[in-house]
C-alpha cells in the first residue's frame, strides 16, 4: 500500500512533502487506473528513475525530490522531473563521481537538443527520460522567493498557474 495521498481534484498531490520509498512510489503508480499504455510507461519511467537514484545514492547523496507530470494526474507523463540537493561547492565532484559510478558521461550540465524537442535536454534525459537538477537547497531557500522562483524553478511546490501542489519525498529503504 502506498502512503502517497491521492490526488486532489486539481490532479495533483495536495500541498507539501509526501515521503515514499520507490517501493511506495510503485503501489502509488499500480493503485490508479490508468490507460494500460499509461501504466506501462509509468512503470517504464520508475525503472529508469530507480537506475539514476542508486547512482545518487551510490555517492552520497539521498535528499531527491520528484514531481512534474509523474506525480499529476496524467495519464502519459513525458518523464519524470526531479531535483537532488547537493550542498554548494560540490557539484561538479559529484558530476565526476556519478560518471564514474554509471560509467558514463550523463552527468554533465551541457544539454544538447534533440530534433522535434522544443527545448534543450541533458544527456540524463535522453537516455532515463529522467531530468534531474542537482541544487543546493539550503541556498534556494535562502533566494528571496520572486527571485527564487525565476531562478529556481525546480522547486516544483506550484503549479503553472501558481497554486500550490504537493510533491514526493525519496525516502530510502531501510536495509535489511
Amino acid at each position: 500500500m502506498s502512503w502517497i495521498p491521492d490526488f486532489t481534484s486539481d490532479g495533483v498531490l495536495p500541498e507539501g512533502d509526501h515521503p515514499a520509498t520507490l517501493e511506495d512510489l510503485r503501489a502509488f503508480v499500480r493503485g490508479h487506473d490508468w490507460s494500460a499504455d499509461g501504466l506501462a510507461w509509468r512503470l517504464q519511467l520508475l525503472g529508469n528513475l530507480e537506475i539514476v537514484v542508486n547512482q545518487l545514492y551510490a555517492v552520497g547523496l539521498e535528499d531527491i525530490w520528484i514531481d512534474g507530470s509523474f506525480v499529476e494526474a496524467k495519464d502519459t507523463p513525458g518523464d519524470i522531473d526531479a531535483y537532488v540537493d547537493v550542498p554548494r561547492g560540490e557539484h561538479q565532484a559529484k558530476r565526476e563521481a556519478l560518471n564514474i559510478v554509471s560509467g558514463s558521461t550523463l552527468w554533465t550540465t551541457k544539454p544538447f537538443i534533440t530534433p522535434g524537442l522544443s527545448q534543450p535536454k541533458m544527456p540524463l534525459w535522453h537516455e532515463y527520460q529522467v531530468e534531474m537538477f542537482i541544487v543546493d537547497v539550503s541556498f534556494c531557500l535562502s533566494v528571496p522567493e520572486p527571485l527564487r522562483d525565476r531562478l529556481v524553478p525546480v522547486l516544483f511546490r506550484s503549479t503553472k498557474l501558481n497554486a500550490p501542489k504537493g510533491i514526493v519525498k525519496l525516502k530510502r529503504k531501510p536495509a535489511c
